[in-house]
């Protein structure tokens, strides 16, 4: 649960029960129904969708894509999943993200060991956006764009990575190109040239050998 967010009655308790098998659907990843704190309390995430080429974005809409794994401002994950990932990579939040995709990075590791997600929408938190933030507004522009392309850099098997390169180029080059003129350029800049050089120590790595090994994720 996120400094900056607050569960509605009974959420925690109907996280469980879907987790525990509510409508004869268990899983080991659950998602909440989180709502923005402020009126009108528009719908902030169902959990998290992940496209092909590594963009993950908040579900708003039950339908609106398949849910890949719970978002971290509000989530529920058994201690199971807790223990094998750890027991297999050796943490269970990689601490190279600090803040941003280290949820989406997760649910990675925990789909590719074959544990499932639900979203609970019975389960209702509210989620002050961006307050945790908000003093420091460079922090989440470099650390959403070193961790967007960290993470694909990282997780990405080698064939699939060499078949989303040159998506994966443009993107992060428009990402950064469309800050050009304003205060955000230079720590997105920044932000993507640390994911280059940290990636390649990451992917070296025995840790990440495990991570990145067959862990092809639907």
């Amino acid at each position: 649960l996120n400094n900056d967010a607050v569960l509605e009655k009974d959420c925690a308790a109907r996280m469980v029960e879907a987790a525990n098998g509510k409508n004869k659907v268990g899983a080991d990843m659950v998602a909440a129904k989180v709502l923005r704190y402020d009126p009108p309390h528009d719908v902030d995430s169902l959990g998290l969708a992940l496209t092909e080429i590594g963009v993950a974005f908040k579900r708003t809409v039950d339908d609106q894509s398949p849910l890949f794994c719970p978002e971290g401002s509000c989530a529920l994950y058994s201690r199971r999943l807790l223990e094998t990932v750890r027991t297999t990579y050796g943490w269970i939040f990689d601490p190279d993200y600090f803040m941003y995709f280290d949820d989406v990075d997760l649910g990675w590791r925990s789909r590719s060991l074959g544990f499932r997600v639900v979203c609970e929408q019975k389960a209702v938190a509210r989620h002050k956006v961006g307050a945790s933030t908000q003093k420091k507004p460079s922090l989440p522009v470099y650390y959403g764009c070193r961790n967007s392309l960290l993470f694909a850099l990282k997780r990405f098997p080698a064939g699939r990575l060499a078949r989303q390169f040159p998506w994966l180029v443009g993107m992060h080059l428009t990402d950064v190109f469309n800050k050009l003129g304003t205060e955000r350029f230079l720590p997105a800049l920044k932000g993507k040239w640390h994911a280059l050089r940290e990636a390649r120590a990451a992917r070296s790595g025995s840790a990440n050998r495990v991570a990145t090994k067959g862990a092809e994720v639907d």
